[in-house]
């Protein structure tokens, strides 16, 4: 059981930064998490390593050095140009972000106006191709008075033709502001059609009937049904969409959801069917004074056979997720534990693989047979400013596969200004901000 001892005891660690945007059609920022941020410039760079351990920063990155290199994880854009500007308004609203090529040509542009309420008024975006040729797009939104998307509306053109119009989404609400339609229609040289989406309420306000709609309006193309208990909760969800068969266009059912809930409301079983009653996933959670488990089982659509099984337990005391794999048979095949350390911001994470002797049984199929050998397989740590400091791979026989690390210089707000990328030890690039604030 190979390096089992060894990650038991990298207790240390923490709970990633999760950010999630106000509305839809708010960008704000995400990049650099502290402090009052107006603009950030970022430059990739080649990294020079000589015998001493000397890093010296060469130049800039050419676009095919970016994806020479993409594979590396925590580099924000995997391939394009390694100049990327973004700057914000004193309300963290992304209002312009830049990218470059090496030589300082522009690629790609993206500009945002917003409204005093920070929604998101218009769009504008152009990119650069090559041969000289431009494209550009512009979306400019509205909303009713509660701040709900009322309508967009998009042109896109290129630099050798004239504005066409693409695409118009329009929203229509009752009177409490729920959506009852939803109508996307494009246009261009190759493609002229309209599609839209209609939402039935009921008094309550809960969603009933959701049809969608192409080309055809009085026919839909799919729909979707729902249920709910006597507390509002919603615990059937059926769709079906229209295929052709034996000559006639009929709406056939494709997929079935239930779900039920314990006295407080929290989902503990979620069932998932096709058509003709065959059950095709399964997850059932439990909750108790040491935190949660999700169970979740998943079968074969055409034999109702169990394929595989998941096991998430959370544990509060400790600050610990495991997750478990099991096999149809209850083997364990995999398994993950990662350890947070809520006080100082660090994570680890290790993945683990467990690899048996399979065996034919009187069934006729190979199953696994214990006992396995068990190896690290991926191992990833987070330092307390919750950037990645190693993202390291493994294969199934414990020999290495990637090894790659990260080394960061932080300013006094605790955003990183710069960060060298390791693989194999070797210096790679070297990726440098330079972050501006408001006062």
């Amino acid at each position: 059981m190979r390096y089992r001892k060894y990650f038991i005891l990298l207790l240390p660690t923490i709970f990633l930064f999760a950010f999630i945007p106000a509305t839809k059609h708010r960008k704000t920022i995400a990049i650099a998490p502290f402090g009052h941020v107006k603009s950030i410039r970022e430059v990739t760079y080649n990294a020079i390593g000589d015998t001493g351990g000397t890093i010296t920063k060469g130049d800039i990155m050419s676009d095919t050095d970016i994806n020479t290199h993409a594979k590396a994880p925590m580099v924000r854009r995997m391939s394009g140009p390694p100049i990327e500007i973004w700057l914000y308004d004193e309300n963290g609203n992304e209002i312009e972000n830049d990218r470059c090529h090496a030589d300082g040509r522009l690629f790609y542009k993206e500009i945002n106006q917003y409204n005093a309420d920070g929604l998101l008024l218009e769009r504008d975006d152009t990119e650069s191709h090559k041969k000289g040729l431009e494209s550009y797009a512009s979306t400019k939104y509205s909303y009713m008075p509660d701040g709900k998307l009322l309508q967009s509306y998009m042109v896109t053109y290129s630099s050798n033709s004239a504005p066409t119009w693409y695409k118009r989404e329009a929203y229509t609400y009752n009177h409490s502001s729920q959506p009852l339609t939803f109508v996307v229609t494009d246009s261009s040289a190759l493609q002229h059609s309209y599609n839209k989406t209609t939402y039935i309420y009921g008094r309550n306000d809960e969603l009933l009937e959701t049809f969608h709609f192409n080309d055809d309006f009085v026919n839909p193309a799919s729909m979707t049904l729902y249920r709910y208990d006597d507390r509002g909760k919603l615990i059937e969800q059926d769709d079906a969409s229209r295929e052709q068969k034996d000559g006639r266009s009929d709406l056939l059912p494709t997929s079935k959801e239930i779900m039920t809930y314990d006295k407080r409301g929290r989902v503990v079983d979620k069932s998932t069917y096709i058509p003709h009653n065959i059950l095709v996933s399964r997850r059932k959670t439990t909750f108790d004074s040491s935190g949660r488990t999700d169970e979740t089982s998943t079968y074969q659509a055409n034999t109702g056979l169990l394929q595989k099984t998941v096991v998430k337990r959370q544990f509060k005391a400790t600050h610990t997720i495991q997750e478990d794999t099991y096999d149809d048979n209850g083997m364990l095949t995999d398994y993950t534990i990662s350890h947070f350390d809520s006080a100082k911001n660090l994570t680890d994470r290790g993945v683990f693989h467990i690899t048996y002797k399979t065996v034919r049984g009187d069934d006729g199929r190979y199953h696994n047979e214990a006992p396995g050998d068990t190896v690290m397989i991926h191992h990833l740590v987070n330092d307390d400013n919750s950037n990645t400091v190693v993202d390291d791979s493994f294969q199934n026989d414990g020999k290495i596969k990637t090894e790659k690390t990260f080394q960061y210089t932080y300013d006094n707000t605790r955003n990183w200004i710069s960060k060298i990328v390791f693989i194999s030890n070797k210096p790679v690039k070297i990726i440098e901000r330079d972050i501006t604030y408001y006062p």
